[in-house]
């Protein structure tokens, strides 16, 4: 089955506990805002690309309130870093391919995996820690948290191999000494820090040290391990720094510190769940493999599946995204990785198909795809223990199809994308058809904003169905100022078509109703009912208007937000 089958099957299960006390309209507004979620995963699914993998990070945050709040600017920054960081120096590694997307295609992966492997389901269930949560949505939520922000860390690893392989180019193969300092500030609790966590936790004072000391003591607990060992691995890992940086080092104390300075709006639940969420992070990459993996060895009792079911699913679904990862590095640009994958349950058996273009039979030699299957099937039998879930088998197939890259000219990348459509709303507001019933940004429901942010996409391919993209530099072709009335019409049917895709994937049904009765309109409306979910050729002059003004409205926006629109290979005529 495709990823988005089964992910779309997950939304569907239950996410309201009976016992709770929330009213009608609250459960239709988290059932509204799910939807968002699950429409937003599947058009990442079938696209792949950053903007879409964006609008899957925004709802998230907007759903759950990471770190306090929405996609404040704490996290956006948090996930532009990433993006922009591994775009830019990424290209200075030979190995090196991308994480943002990665990341949500983790997070697609264990949805669809919990969802299909029932052992996984009764292991996850045995350990949940909300009481006012149903168990899909708490798994959502942990999930969500460890799959979406585990490599936030990679720009730290980034740049270190950058500079490795910048002195091998430029010297020749000996390595700098290379190390962070500091590292007590960065692990360090505050005497306010202290007091919440020993109040929440109820540890002794001497696991309240610092970050390094409390997760010690909680990961010793969990593997039976000694403690005193396990401080002296998270102590030394700046030690060993000098030759190799642990992504998932950072991405664990950049989350911890990101939740302590929220820390007087979080509950004993909450912190619980950060606290595990940063050990599964840990977990996930060196200080499992080299680590707690190598040790546990001697622990025979332990099932990293039973004990610690998001630290296994994390190190599974990793290891799984082995495919449509876009290469940076000079040698990964090239390799033909998978397009997608195809799961399925087949007894005790849970097999991954990988599907290749036919561009990978006869890279580096006929054996391309069968190297690349076992390598990852290899991995992750060394890395975890199966016996509670079922021998994992990697297969693969050949597509005759390749996947179409999507083009545009447009600098429509996902860090524009949300100031674009925060300009839309903000011109809306100040236009003659503003809405009483809307308000600013920031108190508008996820599903308005999300209309707000699909809108701001779709400029790059309407301007593309006329030849144009815009772009913040100033470049050397002719300036595009305004559409003619011709040009507004043609793109007036596409916004419509668009409009309703968007309205219908949100449950939105075409029913009449007489638009001047004031009354009747919001009923309707309340009910997702639309009288314009009709073909474009059958609209009141009225309502064709309604979508001829955002196409006008589309060039005066985006020069607002600080883009100029260009004709494509229409050079800049000189005076």
């Amino acid at each position: 089955m495709e990823l988005s089958e089964i992910t779309n099957d997950f939304f569907k299960g239950n996410f309201d506990k009976t016992t709770s006390a929330l009213s009608e309209k609250e459960k239709e507004v988290r059932q509204i805002d799910r939807l968002c979620l699950q429409n937003a995963i599947a058009r990442f699914l079938s696209s792949g690309t950053k903007d879409d993998a964006f609008d899957v990070y925004y709802c998230f945050c907007e759903i759950f309130h990471v770190f306090g709040n929405g996609y404040c600017d704490n996290t956006k920054n948090l996930l532009n870093i990433l993006a922009d960081h591994e775009i830019k120096a990424g290209g200075f590694n030979d190995k090196h391919r991308d994480h943002y997307s990665h990341t949500v295609y983790v997070f697609a992966l264990g949805i669809s995996i919990y969802q299909f492997n029932r052992n996984y389901r009764d292991s996850f269930s045995k350990h949940c820690l909300c009481n006012n949560m149903a168990e899909n949505e708490e798994f959502l939520y942990r999930w969500g948290l460890c799959s979406l922000f585990h490599d936030v860390g990679y720009p730290f690893e980034i740049a270190f191999n950058s500079i490795k392989v910048y002195t091998e180019k430029v010297f020749g193969k000996f390595e700098p000494l290379l190390t962070y300092v500091k590292v007590d500030e960065f692990i360090s609790f505050s005497e306010e820090d202290k007091k919440y966590l020993s109040k929440i936790l109820g540890l002794e004072s001497k696991y309240l040290e610092n970050a390094h000391t409390l997760l010690a003591k909680k990961i010793s607990s969990m593997f039976h391990l000694d403690y005193s060992f396990v401080l002296l691995e998270l102590d030394t890992v700046m030690e060993k720094s000098v030759r190799f940086i642990d992504h998932a080092y950072f991405s664990t104390f950049t989350m911890f510190k990101k939740f302590l300075t929220n820390k007087e709006h979080n509950s004993a639940a909450d912190t619980e769940i950060f606290i595990d969420v940063c050990i599964n992070i840990l977990l996930h990459s060196h200080f499992y493999r080299n680590v707690i993996g190598k040790e546990r060895k001697t622990n025979i009792d332990v099932e990293i599946s039973v004990n610690k079911p998001l630290a296994f699913l994390l190190i599974l679904c990793d290891e799984v995204q082995a495919f449509d990862r876009e290469g940076y590095g000079k040698k990964s640009k090239n390799e033909p990785f998978p397009q997608k994958c195809y799961i399925e349950q087949t007894g005790n058996d849970f097999n991954v198909t990988f599907i290749f273009g036919k561009n990978a039979i006869n890279y580096e030699g006929e054996n391309f795809i069968e190297k690349h299957c076992r390598k990852v099937e290899n991995a992750i039998q060394d890395l975890l223990s199966l016996d509670n879930f079922g021998k994992v088998r990697i297969l693969s197939e050949i597509s005759n199809n390749d996947k179409p890259a999507l083009f545009h000219l447009s600098a429509s990348f996902f860090q524009n994308i949300l100031c674009i459509a925060m300009q839309i709303h903000d011109n809306y507001l100040n236009s003659p058809t503003f809405n009483i019933l809307e308000d600013d940004w920031n108190r508008l429901s996820l599903e308005l904003k999300m209309s707000n942010i699909l809108q701001a996409k779709s400029y790059a391919e309407q301007l593309y169905r006329l030849g144009y993209f815009y772009n913040d530099r100033d470049l050397m072709l002719e300036r595009v100022f305004s559409l003619t009335e011709e040009q507004v019409d043609e793109l007036a049917e596409f916004e419509h078509i668009r409009w309703c895709d968007e309205k219908q994937q949100m449950a939105w049904e075409f029913a009449e109703y007489d638009e001047n009765d004031e009354e009747l309109r919001k009923e309707m409306r309340k009910k997702r009912k639309h009288n314009c979910l009709v073909e474009y050729e059958t609209l009141s002059l009225n309502d064709k208007e309604k979508d001829k003004q955002p196409v006008r409205n589309m060039i005066p926006i985006l020069e607002m937000s600080g883009f100029k629109v260009y004709r494509a290979n229409k050079i800049k005529c000189q005076r």
